[in-house]
This record gives C-alpha cells, sequence and structure tokens, in this order.
C-alpha cells in the first residue's frame, strides 16, 4: 500500500514555500522605484503620528515602572524589571532628539 498522501503534502509545502518567496520579492522590489519626494512626504507624515505616540508610551511606561514596579516588591528581580522600565521609558521619551542628533533622520 503507497502512501501518496504524504508525498502530496510535501508538494503543496513546496508551493506555498515558493508562492510565498514570490510575493515577498514583489514586495521588496517595488517601493524602491517609489519618488524621493513623496518619501520624505509620507515619512515626515509618520514622524509627526509617531513621535508623540512613542513619547506617551515612555512618560506611561515611566509612570508604572517608576512608581508602581519600584515599590511593589523589595527583591532584587523586581528592581531590575523597575529599572529596565525607566531606561526604556526615557528611551522611548527621547527617540526623536537622539535620531536628531545622531543625524539618522537621512536613512529613514
Amino acid at each position: 500500500m503507497r502512501k501518496t498522501g504524504v508525498w502530496l503534502q510535501r508538494g503543496w509545502a513546496w508551493v506555498s514555500f515558493l508562492g510565498m518567496l514570490l510575493v515577498l520579492f514583489l514586495m521588496m522590489t517595488v517601493p524602491a522605484f517609489a519618488a524621493n519626494e513623496m518619501k520624505t512626504l509620507v515619512m515626515s507624515v509618520l514622524e509627526e503620528i509617531i513621535y508623540p505616540i512613542f513619547s506617551a508610551i515612555g512618560v506611561l511606561l515611566g509612570a508604572y515602572g517608576g512608581l508602581v514596579l519600584a515599590f511593589k516588591n523589595s527583591d532584587p528581580d523586581a528592581q531590575a524589571r523597575a529599572t529596565q522600565a525607566l531606561v526604556v521609558a526615557i528611551a522611548l521619551v527621547g527617540i526623536r532628539v537622539f535620531i536628531g542628533n545622531v543625524h539618522l533622520e537621512k536613512y529613514l
């Protein structure tokens, strides 16, 4: 008795894998032909939306990490988590200044 079901499943797996590779290839090559003016316009609009969201998340995470997590437990693991939350909060609040000072805007 032959097991043709396994071979049939493997064949469809290859077809789906190659289809996904084709879609990935097309997604990566098409945006390369966009105009520079359009890219800068889109990035400036995204920056105006994303930076305030990052700052708000950083403030909320800083308040939660600084007040709630720091005083919740006195064990070293809880203090390490609170410190990590505060560092991430500071990074999120200052991401706009960091990107501006390091001149990473031209690479975005």
